[in-house]
């Protein structure tokens, strides 16, 4: 879920929206911006390479002070008083409602995934075999797991988790973790739609989990791996994205079926407003936008858009690598913009 910093200024109208991008008096992050996080309608936390978290309140942006200088890998939202974020160098951030701070440094190992069952139990893992388990108190390392790199933890209850490897796909029965596909390099990310259905994308096939087992499909011609998922806000429907495609979820035949696709720039991100339009953003400032039929809008930059979040259907926010663009009153500007 990642640059140029160089920003084409370019003011137009996008007719069919009734919308316009904005760019104006950019005053650039020096490091790249990937995650955003709502706590309640007026604040959302952001965070980025190099420990970078900016607080938006009341659609002001503030940085915080640096609590270090580590690469944010994953965050994870718990409630609006418990937040958590991996970083590199086994270090893991919380914030408890009025600061961010390092609740913990385990090790030195790089972290690339958390995950939460409930307040009290949650898993996080990482390069070199590190697997870390919360028990209400404190990070504690758990046994390993081979000797290899470790990408994504998901657990559906505190007796039921899924861990992807270098050397295979592993599942944790509440008290032992035990392999049950092998094959190396499956770097893929797990994403559960439900405690029953889930799914992960690694090399050439689509593992869906249904009802307890897990079952192996051929990606269907034209797919290839997918890399995020997203799910609307009501929960009712899921997609994934696969470089310049996006895919919808059909859980009659528990398979992706192309929705959307364009041939020239890849999707990052992408989310629901509150009346239901679907907004993406990718690669070269590509913005979608599903009104009526998903397609394409001009930018007006040519960076990296990274991330998308909608608050309703006339305020929200994007991330484009080091900066923020902000969405307010029918117009897309930098955060500076009133």
């Amino acid at each position: 879920m990642k640059l140029p910093v160089v920003f084409i200024l370019l003011i137009f109208s996008v007719i069919t929206l009734k919308a316009q991008w904005i760019l104006e008096n950019p005053e650039p992050y020096s490091n790249n911006l990937k995650f955003i996080v709502f706590t309640d309608s007026n604040t959302a936390y952001i965070t980025g390479d190099k420990g970078t978290i900016i607080m938006l309140k009341n659609s002001i942006p503030k940085q915080i002070n640096s609590i270090t200088n580590k690469n944010i890998k994953q965050t994870f939202y718990n409630s609006p008083n418990n937040i958590w974020a991996v970083c590199d160098s086994g270090i893991i951030l919380k914030f408890d409602g009025a600061k961010w701070f390092i609740f913990d440094i385990v090790g030195n190992n790089n972290l690339t995934s958390i995950h939460f069952c409930d307040s009290l139990h949650g898993w996080a893992c990482g390069d070199k075999s590190t697997l870390l388990k919360f028990d209400g108190k404190s990070w504690k390392p758990s046994p390993l797991i081979g000797n290899t790199d470790y990408r994504s933890i998901w657990f559906v209850d505190t007796n039921l988790g899924f861990l992807s490897t270098g050397i295979g796909l592993f599942k944790y029965n509440g008290s032992n973790w035990i392999n049950f596909y092998s094959e190396s390099n499956s770097y893929g990310h797990f994403f559960f739609i439900s405690d029953t259905i889930g799914f992960i994308s690694i090399s050439d096939f689509l593992y869906v989990y249904n009802k307890g087992t897990w079952i192996k499909r051929p990606y269907n011609s034209g797919q290839s791996g997918f890399n995020k998922y997203y799910q609307n806000k009501s929960k009712t429907e899921t997609f994934a994205l696969s470089g310049t495609k996006i895919y919808k979820f059909n859980i009659n035949c528990l398979c992706f079926e192309l929705i959307g696709s364009n041939t020239h720039m890849g999707i990052s991100a992408y989310t629901y407003d509150s009346f239901g339009q679907l907004w993406g953003v990718g690669e070269g400032g590509l913005i979608y936008v599903d009104n009526p039929t998903w397609h394409p809008i001009n930018s007006v930059t040519m960076d990296y858009l990274m991330d998308i979040q909608m608050l309703d259907s006339t305020y929200g926010w994007a991330t484009t690598g080091n900066s923020l663009l902000r969405f307010h009153n029918g117009k897309w500007m930098n955060y500076t913009g009133n």
